[in-house]
């Protein structure tokens, strides 16, 4: 026993350690579980506008209290979290009370608006604004220790009871089964309401797990990753070998044209003036039917993007990332709606967490490294290449290439060179495998050939030529990728995800 009365945490067997995850499934709520769940999101949106109101309000009186020249150690701070607790523990509503809802409701609403000032002031997010009832989502929080989940095929919640689950995920059953041994405990649970009216209960877990301390299948030692518009993702080897391939698919741009149609048959049947609670029964059916539509786009993507993620954290030990910041190419307003429907980030927060847990390693490239603009087969940079060429062209050793099969290339290339010269800096990798031409001439310097600059086994020789019949690579034509696949590697054929 530790000093005062703490148990001391029991040391762990060797080669285990804490690892950090998290569960999502769908619940089954009855017609009285909604109503509680509803009744609870309303509480915390309660919380939420209670304690954005608390905020600006200090906010407007610290302005004046700089202005008056107070102190300021003496001024009011804007973000008071924990005063803010007591403040409206001390005042709890009447229908709070009458109720029953679990004070873990307000005091994860607390700290979800001061995260969202926190946001803000970082220049992460836009300023908050106040939660509304029209909005249709809802969600609320408890601690961990109230949630039961020990029973299979449901979970208990507080206050509101034992709610039935969808389906029967197969990461509950190892988290059950976890749970009553001690191996692993919940930290928080949220219950959130989607669009089509849907509930989702997710966790965060603590659990022990073996650490591999190597790629159990390294298939593909090193894979660039190139993120783009025409192609969402596309992973290649530098031997120019295609990996795994994330295309746009066409169905993106008929959802969004449903999506539009639908919102504009909701425009019409909104009455104005009237609160949404006596607006006609066609109107909260069209309302039904676009958050119906919002899900399924939603549910849609996510699973392309996790069907690539897995194939590459699970068949490549080196992932080499683009570094160039998705608010970059965010700034041209012809492309900005496009790229922010491809997921870019997420692609890549999924991979991080992915390859740490089958002993992989993710790598950022240069951000100023020119992987699109670069001949993968000599190391010469092309001075200027627009959008429109969907084909690279090498001017100096004649080499054709697909435009985002040459970058992942290129990638690959940068990350190996990375891990053989450990020692220098990404901006000397960028100049050590790149070769510019000089000003004014289109040509090499003096002295300066681009042979040398690419690995010893790096051959792209299949790449020069087009395959038969046509395909992704080579080529007088831009390919048209309409479908979501994953190519067959060397080692063997990985099974195609298409989507619908």
């Amino acid at each position: 026993m530790a000093r005062g009365g703490k148990r001391e945490k029991t040391p762990l067997p060797p080669g285990v350690h804490v690892w950090h995850g998290g569960f999502t499934c769908k619940l089954e709520p009855t017609t009285t579980h909604a109503q509680r769940c509803a009744r609870l999101g309303g509480a915390r949106r309660h919380v939420y506008n209670w304690m954005l109101d608390r905020v600006n309000t200090n906010n407007k009186t610290w302005q004046e209290q700089r202005a008056a020249g107070v102190p300021k150690e003496e001024r009011v701070p804007p973000l008071d979290n924990r005063e803010s607790h007591d403040v409206f523990k001390a005042n709890f509503p009447d229908w709070w009370v009458e109720a029953k809802i679990s004070f873990w409701v307000y005091r994860k609403a607390i700290d979800d608006c001061c995260t969202a000032f926190t946001k803000f002031t970082h220049g992460e997010a836009s300023y908050p604004v106040q939660a509304r009832k029209s909005s249709g989502e809802a969600k609320f929080s408890f601690q961990g220790n109230d949630v039961v989940l020990t029973e299979a095929g449901k979970i208990r919640l507080p206050t509101i009871g034992w709610v039935p689950i969808v389906g029967s995920p197969s990461n509950l059953a190892d988290l059950r089964r976890k749970l009553r041994r001690g191996r692993a405990k919940l930290l928080r649970v949220t219950v959130r309401r989607h669009a089509d009216g849907s509930w989702w209960v997710s966790g965060i877990i603590e659990h022990q797990a073996r650490t591999q301390p190597k790629h159990p299948n390294p298939t593909n030692p090193v894979v660039g990753a190139d993120r783009g518009l025409k192609t969402n993702t596309i992973a290649a080897t530098s031997a120019g070998t295609v990996v795994a391939e994330l295309g746009k698919l066409q169905q993106h741009k008929k959802d969004r044209n449903r999506i539009a149609r639908l919102s504009r048959t909701v425009s019409r049947r909104y009455q104005p003036g009237k609160p949404a609670e006596e607006q006609s029964a066609n109107y909260h059916k069209a309302r039904k039917q676009l958050g119906k539509h919002h899900e399924r786009t939603r549910l849609r993507r996510q699973d392309a993007r996790h069907c690539l993620t897995k194939t590459l954290t699970t068949t490549s030990p080196v992932i080499v990332l683009d570094g160039v910041p998705t608010k970059m190419m965010l700034s041209n307003k012809h492309l900005a709606r496009d790229t922010s429907a491809q997921g870019h980030y997420e692609i890549r927060r999924q991979l991080e967490y992915k390859a740490l847990w089958s002993g992989g390693q993710v790598i950022v490239a240069d951000q100023f490294y020119p992987s699109s603009k670069r001949c993968s087969q000599c190391g010469w940079v092309k001075p200027k290449l627009s959008l429109s060429e969907r084909a690279f062209r090498c001017t100096h050793c004649g080499f054709t290439s697909d435009r985002d099969v040459n970058a992942a290339v290129n990638l690959a290339v940068w990350g190996e060179t990375m891990l053989a010269n450990p020692d220098l800096s990404p901006a000397a990798i960028t100049g050590l495998l790149c070769v510019y031409p000089t000003p004014g001439t289109g040509t090499h310097p003096a002295g300066q050939e681009p042979t040398g600059s690419t690995p010893a086994n790096h051959n792209n020789t299949s790449l020069c030529k087009p395959p038969p019949g046509g395909g992704v690579m080579g080529g007088s034509r831009p390919v048209r990728r309409s479908r979501t696949r994953l190519v067959p590697s060397e080692a063997g054929t990985v099974s195609d995800i298409v989507g619908d």
